[in-house]
C-alpha cells in the first residue's frame, strides 16, 4: 500500500510539470512602427507662477539717538523758590530773554537761555556781567 501511495504522488507530480521542446528555429525581430500620423508636437511652457519662499525677518540696527549739547547761564540758586522767582523776573524784564528756574538737587536754579555753543553762552555770560549780575555756564546733553 505504501509504495501504491507513493507511485501516485510521483505520478501526479510529473504529469504536472509541462514538456517543453526546445525549437531551433530563429525568429527574425519585429519592428512595429509608431502611428505619427495622430502626433502633435507638445509646448513646453515655463512654469511662471511665483515660488512662494520664507523672507528672512528684516533686522533693523539700534536707534541711536542723537544727543545735543544745550548751554544755560545759571546765575544764582535758593533754597526757597520766591527768591528764585523774584530775580527770574527782575532777569527777564532786563534781557528780554527766556529765564527758568529748576529744581534740582534741592535748589530753585535760575537759568538764562538754551544756547547752541558754548562761545554764545559766554557772550551772554558777559552782558550779564557788565550789568552787575554773576553766573556760570551750564552744559548738558539734550535728547
Amino acid at each position: 500500500m505504501k509504495r501504491l501511495i507513493l507511485f501516485l504522488f510521483v505520478f501526479s507530480l510529473i504529469s504536472c510539470v509541462k514538456h517543453v521542446k526546445p525549437t531551433t528555429e530563429t525568429q527574425e525581430p519585429v519592428f512595429i512602427e509608431e502611428d505619427t500620423t495622430t502626433y502633435k508636437p507638445v509646448e513646453i511652457v515655463k512654469d511662471t507662477t511665483p515660488k512662494i519662499t520664507e523672507i528672512p525677518p528684516v533686522v533693523e540696527p539700534p536707534k541711536v539717538e542723537e544727543t545735543k549739547k544745550v548751554y544755560w547761564v545759571q546765575i544764582d540758586a535758593f533754597s526757597n523758590p520766591a527768591n528764585a522767582e523774584k530775580e527770574k523776573s527782575e532777569i527777564s524784564s532786563i534781557f528780554k530773554v527766556p529765564v527758568f528756574v529748576k529744581y534740582e538737587g534741592g535748589f530753585y536754579k535760575v537759568r538764562v537761555g538754551e544756547f547752541n555753543t558754548r562761545e554764545e553762552a559766554e557772550a551772554f555770560l558777559n552782558k550779564l556781567k557788565s550789568s552787575g549780575f554773576g553766573g556760570i555756564i551750564r552744559e548738558e546733553e539734550k535728547k
